[in-house]
């Protein structure tokens, strides 16, 4: 009888552990939340990304581990165990900046914890006349179907789209040729939810790369 109730509880363990629970979380650094950070379940393709509030919620296992990425950042493994909710601070952030010459002014690009975006007029005293300066643009984006075009300031012959995920590895490679409609889609649906990378090379030439967010 003794064995019996034994097998019985280490069973009962065995099933809570392998049982999926809803786990929820929020993830934010020294200011406050990290909207559209990247939440995947350690060797699988299953993931979510937080929202505006840093807010997450994925099915997991008590014996799963969550990988836990931003932009900048240092990715952090949280064990989930018997937690149903969790704070992720990240740390280690990166500045990154990008200067864009646009019409009579610079656009500056700060992307810290948060992002802003602040536009000053630049005199002739430095030298910078009109520009009509256009990138190539990405849209819808953010896509929740993960589908995007990429719409291309001229037509070309061959352009090489290389897709990465937050955790720099490679996800997607496609050569595209003859782009005469100037539009390339790029479908990322089978891809977890977050942020991705789009690198672009045209005709030889490497364009500036974009940023995909699936969610």
């Amino acid at each position: 009888m003794r064995k019996i109730t034994l097998l019985l509880f280490f069973l009962n363990i065995t099933l809570q552990t392998n049982a999926q629970k809803t786990i929820t979380g929020y993830v934010y650094d020294d200011i406050g939340a990290l909207a559209g950070a990247n939440i995947i379940i350690k060797d699988s393709t299953k993931g979510t990304v937080a929202d505006l509030e840093g807010n997450f919620e994925i099915e997991a296992k008590e014996n799963d581990t969550l990988l836990v990425s931003y932009l900048g950042y240092n990715t952090k493994e949280v064990k989930v165990g018997k937690q149903k909710g969790t704070k992720i601070k990240l740390a280690g952030n990166i500045a990154l900046d990008e200067v864009t010459v646009v019409s009579y002014g610079v656009t500056r690009f700060s992307c810290h914890t948060n992002c802003y975006l602040t536009s000053k007029t630049v005199g002739d005293s430095i030298g910078l006349k009109k520009s009509n300066i256009i990138t190539e643009s990405l849209y819808p984006n953010p896509s929740r179907e993960g589908r995007f075009k990429l719409n291309l300031l001229k037509a070309y012959k061959l352009v090489i789209i290389q897709v990465a995920n937050m955790a720099g590895r490679i996800v997607q490679a496609r050569n595209y040729n003859n782009i005469n409609n100037n539009k390339v889609l790029i479908d990322l649906s089978n891809q977890p939810k977050g942020m991705y990378i789009i690198n672009i090379v045209a005709d030889g030439q490497q364009l500036d790369a974009k940023k995909a967010i699936k969610g």
